[in-house]
């Protein structure tokens, strides 16, 4: 093909993350012709820099976790981490795996493109950078997966701070570090950080952290994460980072009276979608810092050509398992015309920070403010058994329901298992299964999950 000659594909795909490969390779099994354009690596943020290699330091942590809540009940000394190991096995459940993801992609007669592509117009993108660089690509429909980005901070010394992925690529562990924001990105880092012996702090600038989540349950997953070490600060906003004597300093209050000297900084205050640059205005798709805006068949609301799917849309949850059904609605609606819709009633929502805590259905707020008659029942998990045998002192649940035990409306865990709790969970919300009838569920017994007759 002739540099900057214009070729045609049925459907172009930018972004080869879980929502941009689901629904390239749904697309390329229907016969249709697929050109598959990523410029970080195929795969996306969840097998590369996020969930998978995340998970696989956060296993390690979790068993020390686990030991330093048995302290004196037959574990004589928690165990200690060496970094460097966990970081070698962390980096073989990523190396080679862009790789093996594109080859899945082209297997499947998708044409993979390693590059960078932008709108040239409604209906072709341009490659402007890497391979192909020059191409021009026609397309009868479009779909944008490009997922999200940090978001700026703009506060002086922004440039000192690393991003997510910069921690997730370390091989040595520093000696201290601080991570910027309250959300779960700060809260799962810092609980590797500090099980890895690192003295370790999260700098927050509202009183509330992990927004998202129960404001009670976020503060019981706080405490637990101060129990082991890590220092929680709150209405705290950052105000800058400098290099002094050859140490990181943050000054972060409203008056700067916050000080940490550090040797890493690592951010952790949000991220927003990647859409900036990527010529949305030349194809006639509305977004803003928060997505590309979509109906709820996936489809752009501005031109009908183009779905947006995944992280980078304005659909409310950034999550794999939301990502690639989107990617999936997205391709039925292309071949069928609109018949699918995203349902995300009961999308369970979990942060894997020690200990964890999840969120399934509403929150107690949005009921109240939507006028929503419910019935509210909070337990103290720390006291029942399958949290005291461990040795696990911070652990509550709030289960929203219909008066009378009804449906589950809102359900909501901090402690160990919550991550796992949340599927069962979500399951009930999902299927429309009663409070009333999870009372009587003849769970195995002792389990976590069994103390989920309790909760409701």
């Amino acid at each position: 093909m002739v540099q900057g000659a214009r070729e045609h594909f049925d459907i172009v795909v930018l972004g080869a993350g879980p929502g941009g490969g689901a629904a390239a390779a749904a697309l390329a099994k229907a016969k249709k012709s697929v050109a598959l354009i990523e410029d970080y690596g195929f795969g996306g943020t969840c097998p590369l820099r996020g969930c998978n290699p995340k998970k696989a330091v956060l296993g390690p942590a979790e068993a020390a976790h686990l030991a330093l809540g048995l302290r004196d009940k037959g574990v004589l000394a928690p165990p200690k981490l060496s970094f460097p190991d966990l970081a070698r096995f962390r980096d073989t459940f990523v190396a080679g795996k862009a790789e093996s993801i594109r080859k899945a992609y082209a297997s499947l007669d998708i044409e993979t493109i390693q590059g960078r592509a932008v709108f040239a117009d409604p209906d072709s993108v341009t490659i402007v950078s890497g391979e192909g660089e020059g191409r021009t690509l026609g397309f009868g429909h479009a779909v944008v997966a490009v997922g999200q980005r940090p978001r700026r901070l703009d506060v002086p010394g922004e440039e000192l701070i690393a991003a997510s992925d910069d921690f997730l690529a370390l091989a040595e562990m520093p000696g201290r570090v601080v991570f910027i924001g309250g959300g779960y990105i700060s809260f799962e880092f810092a609980s590797v950080a500090r099980a890895a012996g690192a003295m370790t702090a999260i700098v927050h600038r509202s009183a509330r952290p992990l927004r998202g989540f129960d404001p009670d349950m976020a503060m019981v997953a706080a405490a637990g994460m101060r129990a082991t070490g890590v220092e929680v600060v709150l209405d705290a906003p950052l105000r800058s980072v400098s290099r002094e004597n050859g140490e990181l300093v943050v000054r972060a209050g409203a008056s700067d009276e916050k000080v940490l000297r550090c040797d890493l900084v690592v951010h952790g205050a949000g991220r927003v979608a990647a859409v900036q640059g990527l010529g949305l205005d030349r194809a006639g798709v509305e977004a803003d810092e928060k997505g590309v805006r979509v109906t709820p068949h996936m489809r752009s609301v501005s031109n009908p050509r183009i779905f947006a799917v995944g992280d980078c849309t304005t659909q409310p949850f950034a999550l794999t398992p939301t990502a690639d059904l989107e990617g999936r609605i997205a391709a039925h609606n292309i071949l069928h015309g609109d018949e699918k819709t995203m349902d995300a009633h009961g999308v369970p929502r979990v942060c894997f920070c020690l200990p964890p805590i999840c969120a399934v259905g509403a929150l107690e707020e949005e009921l109240v403010a939507r006028g929503v008659d419910f019935e509210k029942k909070e337990t103290d998990l720390a006291a029942s058994f399958s949290w005291k045998r461990l040795g696990q002192g911070h652990a509550a649940a709030k289960v929203l329901t219909e008066p009378g035990g009804g449906l589950i409306l809102g359900a909501h865990v901090a402690g160990h298992g919550a991550d796992e709790i949340a599927n069962i969970l979500a399951l009930a919300v999902r299927q429309g299964i009663p409070a009333r009838e999870l009372r009587v569920m003849p769970f195995a017994y002792p389990t976590l999950g069994y103390y989920i007759r309790s909760m409701v």
